[in-house]
């Protein structure tokens, strides 16, 4: 069976991951997959509350994508490991970045291993009910251009066009369809199970 995903690229919003779930609160019952992103954002949603803040000086990976359910709350398990898997394969296929320089380190985030910089991030909103997820959105921050920086909470961060010491043609479109592909194969079928393959448009 084949997904099919539209991702929405929106010029600015205060928050893709809260956008999506207006969206799912508006959406009508069996409505499929969600996907949102965007250029900016003015408010990003990190992990415990804490802020997303994007480089000043270029362009990042900012998307969000809304299962409904109902899901089976083992889909939870490891579920940012497994996401930050997708994301750091899909941007090293787009980036002259080895999967090897771009680590992961728990409990989310994406790192320049040669440094310990922060590249990105994953959050994971969940509405469970017993042994049952009703909602599950998941959203992506990764920093694809400009210098390193410091975050708000004093942590350094880098990107990947600083990782590879120049400007690589990234194509920020394509690596945002393939992101939400895999996303949405991963949520439906599990981390194991993953032999077809979802169709996005955008």
């Amino acid at each position: 069976m084949t997904d099919s995903v539209f991702v929405d690229v929106l010029d600015r919003c205060d928050s893709t991951q809260a956008e999506v779930h207006r969206r799912l609160d508006a959406a009508p019952a069996g409505r499929d997959a969600i996907a949102v992103s965007a250029n900016h954002q003015s408010a990003g949603q990190g992990r415990e509350g804490r802020s997303w803040v994007e480089p000043a000086d270029g362009p990042a990976l900012l998307v969000s994508i809304g299962v409904p359910g109902p899901l089976p709350i083992s889909i939870l398990q490891d579920l940012p490991r497994h996401v930050g898997g997708v994301v750091r394969r899909e941007l090293c296929a787009a980036a002259p970045v080895s999967i090897e320089r771009l680590g992961w380190k728990e409990p989310n985030d994406l790192i320049d291993e040669a440094s310990g910089a922060k590249v990105g991030g994953i959050v994971v909103d969940a509405r469970t009910n017993g042994d049952v997820v009703d909602r599950l959105v998941v959203g992506i921050g990764a920093n694809v251009g400009g210098l390193p920086f410091r975050t708000e909470d004093g942590r350094q961060a880098t990107s990947l066009v600083a990782m590879s010491w120049g400007e690589p043609e990234i194509d920020l479109g394509a690596v945002r369809i393939a992101v939400a592909a895999r996303v949405v194969q991963l949520l439906r079928e599990g981390p194991v199970d993953q032999a077809s393959r979802a169709t996005v448009t955008a």
